[in-house]
């Protein structure tokens, strides 16, 4: 049996349903409540005043944001209970994610979007669902709302473990500049501001960075970032329109081999390769509209992107090429554009009020050309492929939001994914065509509020979908070929209880099944799919801000992830799939001073699928001190792994040779967490 719970099936989640449907019924008739109340939550996990349909749902907003620090910008989705972001390689590449017991690799099933863009790319260079959020400027965000789980219709492809929405602010109470000094020659200048223009307000904002990091091999990256975001109107009624470039080098040290650091052959931030790196450049235009009604509200957005980026890797050495080294690279030139329509409308059916949404969202992806070649010091030698690649998703969802009785509310609805797309082999001038479609559903029941807790409970289907070039391949030996979107299934039951205003606690569990999964291949540098998987667990996260100048998070998540099957007798464990999660941060302001700390913890997990190699666990623990001098200056001193604990960001278990080796070596393979470092920063406003 599962030590945490007995793989959550849906039957048991519908007995749960069924007796809290009961109990609330029992408490409403008891009560005399006669019309459905909106469940409202605060702080961290949402805005005063936003109805929720579950207990991992909310809302980041910026004033909590500001008080976490920071080592890099990916760290602040970890302002999302249960959400962990590491890294593998260089600081331009997108992170390392994990949540819900998914090794996310870079982004393959969370969502990400910015200002309604989606920022996850399909039929990616380095992996499926590539999402790259190095280009954000943290300072700028206005809030981060998140949804854990596949239940909402409208979430879509890459939602399967949750989905992300940051969104820029349309302005800054006032210019500023902050400039950030910090140990391994890393330096950060940011500088904001915004006006009124026209009908609206024009916000500016730049960024310049470089660090070296504390590797043997300077990480040299250089980075320069922009944006010029025009809004107009009033809250319900806006338009905005976002310019931003972004662009970034660095030199990466990739993971390396345990039994090289004992052997003494290289130094733990040392690097076997130290020609690898990368580069990348983006440059989007997106454009949101939203007018409201007497009877609801229209939400519309478009957007394009034109990026670049070359990542040159090498993971296992000297395993294939002993003369040249297995160094490779990944290369893409891509385009995309898309567009999304939502409309909400209160209207009467079956003689009660209620809330229908519907929307459709199309994008369209042409990379010319994604490649895959040898390199030797970033040197081409040869390409093991080289593609142009078309890819269309067209879907659309209906979601309808109802009282059954009073306080009791039912949200049902369905989605309607369609993915198709054209692969041709530059190399060998095959083209091939793809197409699947999927129809998700999903409902939700929400029971209360009663005493200042309400319960939920959560169904649906979601989906991943696949790179292209391996759903248009043909079927290897034993007649596997990724399809091109992988269904996923979910179910969750919830409860979120407020013991004051000051305090409020949620708790869930959860199961989810894939019908694919996807796993780390260490010799290629890239995820291959695998067979279905299953995944429950529990999550508690707690809120508490007894005061304006005091907030204290809190969460932990216990999750099991194993292959539904074992058909080689390997093993049903997934490997990468981390097991326990905990943060807890606090921060405190008395007077112009402010301090904050955060600890973070990530649990052991299986290295391999038998369970014989596992990876350690890690603990960290940052701090922060501000101090506001007068309302023009502030200075902020940030420190990181206080403890210099010998943790490691990523861990992996694969064969490997070194050029003094006369065969292949399985062993672990790690990308240590950075050790203690500081960083001081002074921000001028005028």
């Amino acid at each position: 049996m599962d030590p945490i719970l007995s793989d959550l099936r849906v039957v048991n989640i519908s007995k749960v349903l069924s007796a809290a449907l009961l109990i609330s019924a029992s408490c409403v008739h008891a009560g005399g409540v006669q019309e459905l109340e909106s469940i409202v939550v605060t702080g961290n996990a949402a805005l005063p005043g936003l109805a929720v349909d579950s207990a991992t749902e909310g809302i980041v907003t910026a004033s909590h944001l500001s008080t976490r620090p920071l080592l890099r910008v990916g760290e602040m989705l970890e302002t999302v209970p249960g959400f962990i972001a590491t890294q593998h390689s260089g600081n331009g590449k997108a992170n390392q994610y994990f949540l819900r017991g998914f090794n996310l690799d870079h982004g393959t099933d969370a969502a990400l979007f910015l200002n309604g863009m989606p920022l996850n790319m399909g039929s990616h260079a380095h992996g499926q669902g590539y999402a790259d959020i190095n280009f954000v400027i943290p300072e700028l965000i206005e809030q981060i709302a998140y949804r854990k789980g596949p239940y909402s219709a409208q979430d879509g492809n890459f939602a399967s473990a949750g989905t992300m929405r940051l969104d820029y602010a349309s302005r800054v109470d006032a210019p500023f500049l902050r400039w950030t000094l910090g140990s391994g020659h890393y330096q950060r200048m940011v500088a904001a501001g915004s006006r009124a223009m026209a009908a609206g307000n024009l916000l500016a904002g730049i960024e310049i960075a470089g660090n070296d990091g504390p590797w043997v091999v300077p990480e040299n990256l250089r980075k320069a970032n922009g944006l010029l975001r025009y809004s107009s109107g009033t809250q319900n009624d806006n338009w905005h329109a976002t310019l931003m470039a972004y662009q970034s080098r660095w030199t990466a040290t990739d993971q390396i081999p345990l039994r090289a650091v004992a052997a003494g052959l290289i130094d733990r931030f040392g690097a076997v390769d130290a020609s690898d790196g990368g580069r990348a450049r983006r440059a989007s235009l997106s454009l949101e509209r939203t007018a409201s009604h007497e009877t609801g509200s229209t939400r519309a957005n478009a957007f394009f992107v034109d990026s670049t980026l070359a990542l040159f890797s090498n993971f296992t050495y000297a395993l294939d090429r002993l003369d040249t080294g297995d160094q490779f690279s990944q290369t893409e030139a891509r385009k995309v554009m898309g567009a999304g329509l939502t409309h909400t409308a209160q209207m009467r059916l079956f003689a009660r009020e209620v809330e229908a949404t519907f929307g459709a969202n199309i994008r369209h992806d042409r990379l010319s050309p994604v490649a895959l070649a040898d390199t030797e010091n970033r040197t081409s030698l040869a390409f093991r492929r080289k593609d142009r690649i078309s890819e269309t998703n067209l879907s659309g969802f209906a979601e309808l939001a109802l009282p059954l009785m009073p306080l009791v509310r039912a949200t049902a609805g369905a989605r309607i994914e369609h993915l198709r797309g054209q692969v041709r082999n530059e190399l060998t001038g095959v083209s091939a065509n793809v197409n699947d479609t999927f129809v998700l559903p999903k409902l939700s029941f929400a029971f209360g509020p009663w005493s200042g807790g309400a319960l939920f409970a959560n169904f649906g289907d979601g989906l991943h979908s696949n790179d292209l070039r391996g759903a248009a391949a043909q079927s290897d030996d034993a007649g596997f070929r990724p399809t091109p979107l992988v269904r996923t299934r979910g179910a969750e039951i919830g409860l979120r209880k407020h013991f004051d205003k000051s305090l409020q606690t949620s708790v869930s569990l959860w199961t989810l099944r894939s019908a694919s999964e996807l796993v780390y291949i260490g010799d290629a540098g890239t995820t291959e799919p695998n067979g279905a998987s299953r995944r429950s667990g529990i999550e508690w996260a707690s809120y508490w801000s007894p005061n304006p100048n005091t907030i204290v998070d809190v969460d932990f998540a216990w999750s099991r992830a194993r292959f539904v099957q074992d058909p080689d007798g390997a093993g049903r464990y997934v490997p990468g799939a981390v097991d326990r999660t905990a943060s807890v941060s606090a921060s405190h302001t008395i007077g112009a001073v402010t301090a904050g700390a955060r600890w973070r913890y990530i649990g052991p997990r299986a290295l391999s699928n038998d369970n014989t190699e596992r990876a350690a666990s890690s603990s960290l623990v940052s701090a922060r001190l501000a101090y506001v001098w007068n309302r023009h200056a502030s200075v902020e001193l940030e420190g990181f792994n206080l403890f210099n604990r010998k943790a490691n960001d990523i861990e992996y278990f694969y064969e490997s040779r070194l050029r003094n080796e006369s065969t292949s070596v399985a062993d672990r393979h790690i990308h240590p967490a950075e050790p203690r470092s500081v960083r001081l920063s002074a921000r001028l406003t005028w």
